[in-house]
């Protein structure tokens, strides 16, 4: 836990904003969790969030916000051709949006009975890895403000 880098993470739906943790360790990524619950611990505000950080002494790196728009995201998904390619920016958000949402999802344990991620697995395979699409061959995703 002594190694571990958190950042914060806004996610926006249907114009609400709520923020967590992403927690980039020896243990693997995912969510900051509440120890006695094993929920995933989140903030309404970015005050908030960062207050709770600082009472709880997190090496966290608060220089900025990593934004998953949900809203986009569903969105671009609804914009896309049969016909036409897709281009790298929209790509790159929703391969983003994937690999948080499984991230999330594996910190709140939504796991089918064989240990995979319920829906997220599945669809991340068919579209991206599945595909061999250019937009698996980038560097891992960190939410590191560049």
């Amino acid at each position: 836990m002594i190694n571990n880098i958190y950042y914060p993470v806004e996610f926006i739906v249907q114009q609400e904003h709520r923020y967590a943790l992403w927690v980039e360790g020896d243990g693997g990524d995912g969510f900051l969790k509440d120890v006695d619950s094993g929920s995933v611990v989140y903030a309404k505000t970015k005050f908030k969030l960062y207050e709770m950080s600082e009472r709880e002494k997190l090496n966290a790196n608060l220089e900025g916000i990593f934004e998953i728009n949900v809203d986009l995201v569903r969105g671009l998904i609804d914009s896309i051709d049969l016909f036409v390619a897709v281009d790298a920016g929209k790509c790159s958000v929703i391969l983003d949006f994937f690999n948080i949402s499984q991230d999330l999802a594996r910190a709140a344990k939504r796991e089918n009975e064989a240990g995979g991620d319920v829906v997220l697995g599945d669809i991340l395979v068919k579209l991206f890895e599945g595909c061999d699409l250019p937009s698996m061959k980038r560097k891992a995703i960190s939410p590191l403000v560049q």
